[in-house]
């Protein structure tokens, strides 16, 4: 258990006694308190120890435990000590999440317990990476108090390194920077999100979905079309109840699940349309099922939220998988193009590009505002693009 002692910053230093650990000498200057790069008071006297670094000293347990910086900048290291105070502060009883790789476990266990399941595998992929990264470099920074920018900058370098897109890149870093806000670190000392070239929405094609639905079962055939052609999120996929199909109407209502402890993103009902063929495949899938609550729950009739990994494998058995990301690479050969909320996208630039009005599809899509619906306003197939400008009149 953590104690409430000072944190200190310390310098782990060359004398001519040996390697010994002595509080930095600290200077105020015009408001603000500053580290004197090699200076250290031993014994209450100021002395200069040039050759030596800074590491961070804290208590658990009654025990000293020293944590390595990974900059030798007496300003970042004096950012890292005031961060590692704030978090004491505002979380003494939380120094247990203190370890990097202990807090990344905890973080991806929450997004599991929250049912964010893409949220969840999303984390483990940047966290595992970035654990890894910062460790190889210097155990210390093993400390989520005691990262710094270059703690994220060399990460940065490790993703390239490997050939991942800017793209990437980028989302890798959001993702980083919201696992910290998550363990209480001001997120200031970070680097902006690295730049990339934007691109339309990824959509899955007619010839994918083709693909898809035709190797899946029975089962797996709904929660895609419940995807592809209602644009489901997929927690709202899986908490989707037969009462929430009005037949008549042929409306599917998203609705809050308060029994389930599910609420709808952005605290919305909203009524999406049912195709014709969807209602077909409801109707059929509620004939064989006429007891259960849920649409496509689990075989004790709970929310199945391991839909994300049955999509993965039903991708691999079909031939479907890029081979080129780092799912397709792992020991699971589960690809990361295979997501549910790829065909949420398709459903929404399927719409746009067939005549819906926007207005329509951002009240079916339940987005917040036009823009982000505008977003998935992508230019037409090639084929269809190039059967337009023949019929131009020139």
């Amino acid at each position: 258990m953590a104690d409430t002692r000072k944190i200190t910053l310390c310098w782990y230093c060359r004398t001519p006694q040996g390697w010994r650990y002595f509080p930095v000498r600290m200077e105020h200057h015009h408001g603000s308190v500053q580290a004197q790069h090699g200076w250290v008071n031993d014994h209450g006297q100021p002395v200069e120890y040039p050759q030596g670094r800074y590491v961070l000293r804290s208590y658990t347990d009654g025990k000293k435990v020293y944590s390595p910086l990974e900059t030798c900048n007496p300003r970042d290291a004096v950012l890292a000590l005031n961060r590692a105070r704030r978090m004491a502060a505002s979380q003494p009883a939380a120094h247990g999440l203190r370890l990097l790789a202990d807090a990344a476990r905890a973080y991806i266990a929450d997004c599991k317990q929250r049912q964010a399941m893409e949220a969840a595998a999303q984390a483990k992929l940047t966290l595992d990476e970035f654990v890894t990264a910062v460790k190889d470099s210097l155990p210390g920074a093993a400390y989520v108090h005691s990262l710094t920018r270059q703690s994220v900058l060399r990460y940065h370098a490790a993703m390239r390194k490997r050939g991942l897109s800017p793209r990437t890149i980028a989302n890798r870093h959001d993702r980083l920077k919201s696992f910290l806000r998550w363990c209480k670190v001001d997120v200031k000392f970070m680097p902006d999100t690295p730049r990339y070239e934007k691109r339309l929405p990824s959509v899955y094609t007619s010839k994918e979905t083709a693909a898809i639905l035709g190797t899946a079962d029975d089962h797996m055939r709904v929660v895609i079309l419940m995807g592809l052609k209602l644009g489901l999120r997929e927690l709202e996929i899986a908490h989707a109840e037969w009462g929430d199909v009005h037949w008549d109407d042929k409306v599917f209502r998203v609705s809050g699940k308060p029994h389930w402890d599910f609420k709808v993103k952005d605290a919305e009902e909203r009524d999406v349309p049912i195709p014709a063929d969807v209602i077909a495949a409801l109707k059929e899938w509620r004939t064989k099922h006429p007891k259960t609550r849920l649409i496509v729950g689990t075989d004790s009739d709970n929310p199945n939220f391991h839909l994300l990994r049955t999509l993965k494998r039903l991708a691999r058995r079909a031939g479907l998988n890029c081979g080129e990301c780092d799912g397709c690479q792992s020991r699971k050969e589960e690809c990361e193009r295979w997501t549910l909320h790829e065909f949420r996208r398709t459903y929404c630039t399927t719409l746009l590009r067939n005549g819906v009005d926007a207005r329509s599809v951002q009240a079916w899509a339940g987005h917040a505002d036009l823009q982000t619906t505008m977003r998935y306003l992508r230019p037409t197939a090639a084929k269809e693009s190039q059967d337009k400008v023949n019929a131009v009149t020139w």
